[in-house]
C-alpha cells in the first residue's frame, strides 16, 4: 500500500505547507536573561490630558483579482488569484500553485502505484482523511462528491489558528489535490477554485474528410463516419475560428484546434442531456445538447467567433 501511503504523507504535509505560506510560524517567546534592568530614579511626570486609546482598523479584504492556468503535463486547467505561479517537483509529487501575503492556492498530484476499485474508493479517502487532520488536527467538514465521472472528496480541516481546505479527485492512478488556506480565503474564493479545476485531454482527431459547412455533409463514403457504435452517440466538434479553443463537457476540456471540418474533433459519448461551455476570446458561451442512442451531433464556431446552436447529422 506503498500508493495509500504516499497520499496521506502529502496530506499532512499540506497543512504544513499552508501554514508557512500564511504565516502560521510562532513567535518565539524570548528568553530571559541573567542580567536583571536596573530601576531608575527619575520618576515619569503624569499628565494631565488623557492619551486616547488607539484601534488599529481592520484591513478590508481585497477582492481577488484571477487568471487560469494551464498545466499541459498535469492535464489541468484551474482558475488561480493572479501572482507568480510557481512549479516545484519531490520525487513523483508536483506542486503547482501561487502564494501571496496571507493566502495559498495550489494543485499537487501524484500517480499512484496501485488502482483504487470502486467499493474501496471511500475507505481511501478515509484514511487520506484521517492521515491530514493527524493527532492536533480537528476535521471541520467532509463531503464526497464528483468531478464529471471521477470521484471526489472535499474537507476543511482546522490546526491551531489555521484552516486547510483540500478537495481530492482521484482520476484512475492519479490523485490531485487542490488545496487552499489563510486568514482572508473567503468560501466565495474556495469555491471558485474548485469549481474551475478542469481535466485537459485532446483526443484523436478525426479522419473523416466532410464539406466545411456548419453541418457536415453526407456522402455515399460518409455515413460510417458520421454513424456512432451501436447504442452510443458521437459529438463532432470543429472550430473555423483563427485560434484554438476550449470545449468543456461532462468535466473534461478538449482543446479544438482552428482548421474547420479538416481538423474536427469526435468524442464518443455515452446517450444523455449534456452542458457545455466553448471558450472563446473575451468570454465563453454556455448550451446543451441532448442525444438519443444512435444518433451524432455537431457543434462549432464560426470565423467570426460566432457559435454554432447544436445540429444532428446522423440519422437524416
Amino acid at each position: 500500500m506503498k500508493g495509500l501511503q504516499k497520499c496521506i504523507g502529502v496530506l499532512v504535509l499540506i497543512v504544513v505547507l499552508i501554514s508557512l505560506a500564511c504565516g502560521g510560524a510562532s513567535t518565539p517567546t524570548p528568553v530571559p536573561t541573567d542580567t536583571p534592568v536596573p530601576p531608575t530614579d527619575t520618576p515619569v511626570p503624569p499628565t494631565d490630558t488623557p492619551v486616547p486609546p488607539t484601534k488599529t482598523p481592520t484591513p478590508e479584504k481585497t477582492e481577488l483579482e484571477w487568471q487560469d492556468v494551464m498545466n499541459e503535463e498535469g492535464g489541468f486547467v484551474v482558475s488561480m488569484p493572479e501572482g507568480k505561479v510557481k512549479e516545484e517537483k519531490d520525487g513523483d509529487l508536483v506542486t503547482v500553485g501561487v502564494e501571496l501575503d496571507n493566502i495559498a492556492f495550489m494543485i499537487m498530484y501524484a500517480d499512484l502505484e496501485f488502482a483504487v476499485e470502486p467499493d474501496q474508493v471511500k475507505t481511501f479517502f478515509d484514511k487520506a482523511t484521517e492521515g491530514a487532520v493527524g493527532e492536533n488536527g480537528k476535521l471541520v467538514s467532509s463531503k464526497d462528491g464528483k468531478v464529471g465521472q471521477y470521484p471526489s472528496r472535499e474537507v476543511v480541516i482546522q490546526k491551531g489558528k489555521q484552516t486547510a481546505y483540500d478537495k481530492m479527485i482521484l482520476v484512475d492512478k492519479r490523485l490531485y489535490q487542490l488545496i487552499a488556506g489563510g486568514v482572508e480565503v473567503s468560501e466565495d474564493n474556495i469555491d471558485k477554485f474548485w469549481s474551475s479545476f478542469e481535466l485537459l485531454e485532446t483526443p484523436a482527431e478525426s479522419s473523416a474528410t466532410v464539406a466545411p459547412t456548419a453541418t457536415p455533409a453526407k456522402t455515399e463514403s460518409s455515413s460510417d463516419v458520421l454513424a456512432p457504435q451501436t447504442g452510443r452517440c458521437k459529438l463532432f466538434l470543429f472550430n473555423e475560428y483563427k485560434e484554438e479553443l476550449t470545449f468543456t463537457i461532462n468535466g473534461k476540456a478538449y482543446k479544438i484546434p482552428t482548421g474547420g471540418f479538416d481538423k474536427m474533433v469526435t468524442l464518443d459519448m455515452d446517450a444523455g442531456k449534456y452542458t457545455y461551455t466553448i471558450s472563446i476570446p473575451g468570454g465563453a458561451v454556455n448550451d446543451e445538447v441532448e442525444m438519443t442512442p444512435n444518433q451524432s451531433w455537431s457543434v462549432g464556431v464560426r470565423a467570426d467567433g460566432a457559435v454554432y446552436k447544436p445540429n444532428k447529422v446522423y440519422p437524416d
